[in-house]
């Protein structure tokens, strides 16, 4: 049969785009792109999904795989975070456990950070 023009876009609203747009809203990917609408990252995150599609077999990566592997790869980090993280990693803070949330550090200890990052090796080891 013949599929009409409103019936083809209510179908792509529902079955396309709507489950990405509903993935970034949920895992609350947006935050991570301050620059960006929705749109665009929908737009990005259907690039991203092609690609993985072609890298992967197929049908076998879903939209939510695309959305989680996007934020994972392109998500703009504060400067802060990028900070502590290399600070954590530092002090030899086990990398299978959380770290702690910058808000949560003593503020002597934020201050000294901001400043002063630690260095990273310049051999590539850590520590």
């Amino acid at each position: 049969r013949e599929i009409g023009w409103k019936e083809a876009v209510d179908s792509w609203y529902h079955h396309v785009y709507r489950p990405v747009i509903d993935a970034l809203e949920g895992n609350d990917v947006l935050e991570s792109f301050p620059d960006r609408t929705t749109t665009d990252l929908y737009l990005f995150v259907m690039e991203h999904l092609q690609a993985l599609r072609e890298r992967y077999g197929g049908g076998e990566v879903v939209p939510e795989d695309a959305v989680d592997d996007f934020s994972e790869h392109h998500a703009v980090r504060r400067r802060s975070e990028d900070r502590f993280a290399r600070f954590w990693s530092w002090l030899g803070w086990p990398e299978d456990e959380p770290e702690p949330a910058p808000e949560d550090v003593p503020e002597e200890v934020s201050e000294a950070v901001r400043e002063k990052p630690p260095a990273e090796p310049e051999d590539g080891t850590e520590g």
